[in-house]
């Protein structure tokens, strides 16, 4: 699990996303976000299907575009 840190990192802009769509402390939003993240890595940890450090580098990458998609569709509707 050397990646968790940058994948709880990457999900941070994720939470940004969220607090602005909803309108909500971006604080609450970001913790929230890393919580489901870890709660979504453990239990995809358990099945066993593929490697940690798998799982980890497609948590982060996905969550850090789904940010990024997020941030500029808000930003095309003019919420930023």
């Amino acid at each position: 699990m050397a990646y968790f840190g940058d994948t709880l990192a990457h999900s941070a802009l994720l939470g940004v996303a969220v607090g602005v769509l909803f309108d909500i402390n971006f604080n609450l939003a970001v913790i929230s976000c890393c919580v489901l993240l870890a709660v979504i890595l453990v239990s995809l940890q358990r099945q066993r299907l593929v490697a940690t450090d798998t799982l980890l580098g497609i948590m982060a990458h996905s969550s850090l575009s789904l940010g990024l998609v997020a941030i500029a569709l808000l930003d095309d509707v003019g919420l930023i």
